[in-house]
């Protein structure tokens, strides 16, 4: 098994968390109508969190590229 890829998977799992625990804060509650249902706000949570650790993964595994293309 490829080791970059244990790696991925190990950060995605770390990071996922923290950034749905650090999204909670944005407090989207205020952002939807009083009649929004609190699936759709819980929905927007997870996929803002997916979004958002997706690019912060993707940002650091390309400069770790990169670094490793330097040495």
């Amino acid at each position: 098994m490829d080791p970059m890829l244990i790696i991925k998977i190990t950060l995605y799992l770390i990071t996922f968390p923290l950034v749905f625990h650090i999204l909670k804060y944005v407090r989207l509650e205020e952002i939807f109508r009083r009649n929004t249902p609190s699936q759709l706000i819980a929905m927007a949570y997870v996929l803002l969190s997916i979004a958002v650790t997706q690019l912060l993964l993707s940002y650091f595994v390309q400069l770790f590229g990169m670094i490793a293309e330097l040495a």
